[in-house]
């Protein structure tokens, strides 16, 4: 067996060397390099086509394995959920994506103030808190017990 594959090399080196020498055309290597570049350049493409096309196949059918609301809005509009249904999901959905981003709000707090730096939110919080006290009816005060504010009068019932 080691005799026939050693040989076979040789037999088809010593087949193609007549052919080859034959010819005193130049133009004749030249095109024939060109078909040869273009197999290599076809099978190529081909192999990269395989490639994708079972990349493909690999693929899971969702993206992320998340469910979104737009999944929703497609079971909904294909009548696999009621409207109930529907609006149940919709608002627990979005009420853990704002506990989601809450708790994601108060991590990247907790990062900064460890830091030493204020943040966005303890900024946004203070402003709501100023806007509250401006918002708020003035106290009583304790001393006279009468309130700051003049009074309206009284509105008679019709």
């Amino acid at each position: 067996m080691t005799r026939v594959t050693r040989a076979f090399p040789r037999c088809l080196l010593s087949a193609a060397l007549p052919v080859l020498g034959q010819s005193n055309d130049p133009s004749e290597v030249f095109v024939w390099s060109f078909i040869l570049i273009m197999l290599l350049v076809g099978g190529l493409m081909a192999a990269l086509y395989i490639k994708k096309w079972m990349a493909k196949k690999e693929e899971p059918d969702d993206d992320d394995g998340g469910f979104t609301l737009g999944d929703l809005r497609r079971l909904h509009e294909r009548g696999k959920l009621t409207a109930e249904e529907f609006e149940k999901a919709r608002v627990q959905m979005i009420a853990a994506t704002q506990r989601a981003a809450n708790r994601a709000a108060e991590t990247a707090a907790e990062a900064a103030r460890k830091q030493g730096g204020a943040t966005d939110i303890d900024q946004l919080r203070a402003r709501a808190a100023k806007r509250k006290e401006a918002a708020a009816p003035p106290a009583v005060s304790e001393a006279d017990g009468q309130n700051d504010a003049p009074k309206e009068p009284p509105v008679d019932p019709p």
